[in-house]
């Protein structure tokens, strides 16, 4: 039969890192920058295993069964309390709903408060997940300049003065997937004026906001949000592991309730066993020495890429210098040909992400390509920086 799909359905696509890691799986040689998972041996199995012994000799009847819609008690407390003291974010008037994985948050905002045809304001590149739950909501995403501490405030302030039914700014502030740049708390601050002068809500998206190897934290935009306009949403995929999928939003008691709601008609509550393991991993002290552990980690692996690119990769090419996170960008010369560098990666046995994939209208793909550090191994990484470099070279020259 010919199926008639909704305008949500069609605007669902492949993503091209799939495409990459099949690419991956046929070729033994192939090494990919391009996956932005957690490196597998920053997992603590064992501590995992062990806390999830816990949970059947201490409460198996009720991890076993459906779980509140909003979340296990005992972990939003958890995190009211980690976020007061990591982000400065005052519970008071705010609550906590627990996700499925931050990309459930990232499909409940635009549900929350867009209608078809809705605009939401994002960086210039950002995270391709993101405007997949935009569009896929039939809201519109509109990119903004983005500088090198950010997006730029006059191209923020004549979009909102331009376009209509602007609904939420999305923005990564931390590390910024693709580019790794971080907003200054000055700049943040002036963000969140212009939305409280233009009336929308700003979402914070920070899943790799504890991952940083250089410099000062900066405060977050919940921290300085004195009337409800900003949702913050985070991640234990980044700093415990990926595949327990537990992501949590931090917003005013009235979002949290519209969305709540929300979430119960997609999947009537999260894994209740998931937040039990993320619980007592806090509740015994041992989430805050992972995390060292695991910059220590990613520090090391940012340093061999920054080094390995500086060594290889074209003088014609340009890198960012990421503080934290996962990422780095790499632009080419204006004149280049992106098309014909990604192929040239591929048969070298390399594998990066084009510009096109994080770009809010696909008219203006760019010329950059995000390279991620976490996942290969230091070895990966110096093999890796060399094939990448040496297209490079081909195309740009010494």
């Amino acid at each position: 039969m010919e199926y008639k799909f909704s305008n949500r359905a069609l605007s669902a696509k492949p993503s091209r890192i799939r495409e990459i890691s099949a690419r991956g799986a046929i070729d033994p040689e192939f090494i990919s920058f391009a996956i932005g998972n957690p490196a597998y041996e920053t997992f603590p199995v064992e501590e995992i295993r062990r806390c999830n012994d816990l949970i059947y000799e201490r409460c198996p009847k009720y991890a076993l069964q459906y779980g509140p819609t909003i979340g296990d008690d005992g972990f939003r407390e958890l995190m009211k309390e980690r976020l007061q003291k990591i982000k400065g974010i005052n519970p008071e008037g705010n609550d906590i709903l627990v996700t499925s994985g931050s990309q459930q948050g990232l499909t409940l905002m635009p549900m929350t408060v867009t209608n078809e045809g809705d605009v939401v304001l994002v960086e210039q590149y950002t995270y391709m997940g993101a405007l997949s739950c935009m569009r896929g909501m039939c809201a519109v995403p509109v990119g903004v300049k983005v500088d090198d501490d950010g997006i730029n405030l006059e191209a923020l302030e004549e979009a909102c003065k331009t376009i209509k039914n602007v609904r939420y700014l999305y923005l990564i502030p931390n590390f910024q997937n693709p580019m790794g740049v971080t907003i200054p708390f000055e700049k943040r601050k002036k963000i969140y004026e212009l939305a409280c002068k233009y009336d929308f809500l700003i979402y914070e998206d920070d899943p790799y906001g504890e991952l940083r190897y250089t410099g000062e934290p900066v405060p977050s935009f919940k921290s300085i949000d004195t009337e409800g306009r900003v949702v913050y949403a985070g991640s234990f995929s980044k700093i415990l592991c990926s595949g327990i999928r537990l992501g949590f939003i931090c917003a005013s008691n009235e979002m949290i309730a519209k969305m709540t709601a929300l979430k119960g008609n997609l999947d009537s509550g999260s894994p209740v066993s998931s937040s039990l393991i993320a619980r007592y991993f806090m509740e015994e002290g041992k989430l805050d020495p992972h995390i060292e552990e695991v910059r220590a980690l990613y520090a090391k692996k940012r340093e061999a890429m920054l080094s390995g690119l500086d060594k290889y990769m074209s003088s014609k090419c340009t890198r960012t210098n990421p503080e934290g996170g996962m990422f780095l960008w790499v632009t080419l010369p204006e004149d280049a040909d992106a098309d014909a560098v990604f192929d040239a990666c591929l048969e070298n046995h390399i594998g990066v992400i084009p510009s096109v994939c994080f770009a809010p209208d696909e008219s203006k793909p760019g010329k950059s390509f995000r390279l991620c550090f976490a996942t290969p191994t230091l070895e990966e990484i110096e093999i890796g920086c060399k094939r990448f470099g040496d297209v490079t070279k081909k195309f740009f020259g010494e």
